[in-house]
C-alpha cells in the first residue's frame, strides 16, 4: 500500500515538472516583455490600400496628359509605454525612448494570384525615436515603381488577369534605449492591386 502511494506521489510530480517545463517555453524575450513596450497602432489609417497601375487623373480619361503611375505609401503610426503599470519610466531616462531602426516586407498571396515574394523587402532602412507616452508615425513605401513596371501589375491594367488582393505583412525591428537587445514587431495591410484609378 505504501509502495503505491510513493509511487504514485512521484508520477504526480513527474508530470507537474513536465507542465512547468512545458510553460517555460513561452518566448519571455519578445517585445511585450520588454521594461519599455513599442506597439504599432495604426497602419494606413486601419484601412486597406488600393494600388492602380495607372491614376487617370481628375478627367477620369485614360490617355491624357494629366494620367500618371502612382507609388504607394502607407502610415505606420507606433505607441510606445511601459510593460505595465508597475513600471516607471521618466521621460528623460535611460529607457525613456523606442528605437525603430529596420524592417522587413513580405508580400502573402494566395494560390493562383502572382508571386510577389520578388518584391519582399528584408531589412528596409527605417529611423524612428519613439518617446515613452507618445506616438510617432512614419511613412513606408509599399508599392513602389518596381512594382508598377513588372509585367504581372501591366496584366492588371490590361485586363489580362483580374484585380486581386494580397497581405503586405511589416516585421518592425527595434530596441530600448539604453539596451541593445533586438526585438521585433508585426503588423500588416491589405492590398487591393487595381488597374485604374481616378483623383475624384
Amino acid at each position: 500500500m505504501k509502495s503505491r502511494a510513493k509511487y504514485t506521489a512521484i508520477g504526480g510530480l513527474l508530470m507537474l515538472s513536465g507542465l512547468l517545463a512545458l510553460g517555460g517555453c513561452a518566448n519571455n524575450d519578445g517585445n511585450d516583455w520588454q521594461r519599455l513596450v513599442c506597439d504599432v497602432d495604426l497602419v494606413n489609417g486601419g484601412s486597406p490600400v488600393v494600388s492602380a497601375f495607372l491614376n487617370a487623373g481628375s478627367d477620369n480619361i485614360v490617355g491624357t496628359d494629366d494620367d500618371f503611375q502612382p507609388i504607394d505609401m502607407v502610415q505606420v503610426i507606433f505607441h510606445a509605454r511601459p510593460y505595465g503599470s508597475t513600471v516607471m519610466l521618466p521621460e528623460d531616462g535611460a529607457y525613456s525612448w523606442f528605437q525603430v531602426d529596420g524592417y522587413d516586407l513580405i508580400w502573402e498571396t494566395t494560390e493562383g494570384q502572382p508571386d510577389l515574394s520578388a518584391h519582399n523587402v528584408e531589412r528596409g532602412a527605417l529611423d524612428l525615436r519613439v518617446p515613452v507616452y507618445e506616438e510617432y508615425a512614419s511613412s513606408i513605401l509599399l508599392v513602389g515603381i518596381d512594382m508598377k513596371n513588372a509585367s504581372w501589375f501591366v496584366d492588371v491594367y490590361t485586363g489580362d488577369i483580374p484585380s486581386f488582393q494580397a497581405n503586405a505583412r511589416f516585421v518592425f525591428y527595434g530596441h530600448e534605449s539604453g539596451s541593445d537587445e533586438e526585438v521585433s514587431i508585426e503588423a500588416g495591410v491589405r492590398v487591393n492591386f487595381i488597374g485604374v484609378v481616378s483623383e475624384d
